[in-house]
């Protein structure tokens, strides 16, 4: 991690820009990108791809157009691992997105994700003439309810179309959003032999098994454990909705515990916080070294007792960049995580 040292101090030199720019009465001046070293984005490069804690987010914002950096993949935390992008982004690929992507993805190393909530066949990647209402998507796909013998091949076929999406404009893989009991129920979410077959397919060309590089992750629940065996070995990390979350103990029960039985590693869990409650860093959390603290660096100074956990997230990221410092709370997980000079 000393090789490192340099991106982090230059991260605190960016604090006290932002802070500085405050005050200047131009907006698009404020907004104006920082173009570091080749030295810097080498070394951030080489970061990126060390083993260690990583820092990931949903970003809703996204439309790489405008005065306001907030709207940018390249205005957030250039220590920043993964960001997933979904409600709209992906689906809307234009010159300015794509413009960005490349170069968060090339210059940074940052690793860009596609998100989607799992529920019924077909949900968010059917062809506009077949999406027209539930029976059509069926119909596409392949999918028919009177003939269970249909399902696998219309599961293989929905699985293989998000792959292709994310190969299509080169994203670094997909953020597969389960909630089965939390209103994320489905004809495939519902059924755990279903998700099976779709897992299985997703692993083919995504994450640890496929070899491609690709990355493929759960967020939201874990699969059930009755079919752990089949499914975790596919998934490079889980990442928990921890929401409620204040003190320690519920992340090492609630949170870890629940990975572990499905078979996740301590490294591939990824406690995350929500941003709708950015006035305090996503809500307030209280452990006996630290007192009350934001909750996502609660969340960075925790670890379970297995092993090092595998970082921590955000949903509604951007909405840190609201702080006076620009990702003030993001920027202190990851220094927490991963400590210059280390």
């Amino acid at each position: 991690m000393r090789k490192y040292i340099k991106i982090f101090g230059l991260l605190g030199v960016l604090f006290t820009v932002f802070q500085a720019c405050e005050n200047e009465p131009e907006a698009l001046f404020l907004q104006k990108p920082f173009e570091m070293s080749d030295e810097y984005y080498e070394n951030l490069r080489a970061y990126k791809k060390s083993k260690h804690p990583i820092a990931c987010g949903w970003f809703k914002q996204w439309s790489g157009k405008g005065p306001n950096r907030v709207n940018y993949l390249d205005g957030l935390p250039d220590s920043l691992d993964l960001v997933f992008v979904g409600w709209g982004g992906w689906q809307n690929m234009d010159e300015a997105r794509l413009k960005d992507m490349r170069h968060v993805q090339t210059k940074k190393g940052t690793r860009v994700l596609i998100s989607s909530l799992i529920t019924n066949i077909g949900v968010e990647f059917t062809p506009l003439e077949h999406n027209i209402d539930q029976a059509s998507r069926e119909k596409f796909w392949g999918w028919d309810n009177n003939n269970p013998s249909t399902f696998e091949a219309a599961i293989r076929k929905y699985a293989n179309a998000i792959c292709d999406s994310v190969y299509a404009n080169d994203f670094d893989g997909y953020d597969l959003d389960y909630e089965p009991h939390w209103g994320g129920h489905g004809n495939l979410a519902s059924y755990n032999d279903r998700m099976t077959i779709l897992v299985e397919e997703l692993g083919k060309r995504l994450g640890p098994a496929s070899g491609t590089g690709k990355m493929l992750v759960i967020d939201g629940e874990t699969l059930d454990p009755s079919i752990a065996d089949k499914t975790t070995k596919y998934f490079d990390y889980f990442i928990h909705q921890s929401y409620q979350a204040t003190t320690p103990s519920y992340l090492d029960t609630n949170g870890w515990g629940y990975a572990k039985k499905a078979k996740f590693r301590p490294d591939q869990y990824v406690p995350a916080v929500n941003y709708e409650k950015w006035e305090t860093g996503g809500g307030n959390f209280t452990d006996s070294e630290h007192g009350k603290i934001p909750a996502i660096l609660g969340f960075a100074y925790w670890n379970p007792a297995d092993g090092t956990k595998g970082g921590v997230g955000a949903l509604n990221i951007e909405n840190d960049a609201k702080h006076e410092v620009n990702y003030k709370y993001v920027r202190q997980a990851i220094q927490i995580m991963n400590p210059a000079g280390k």
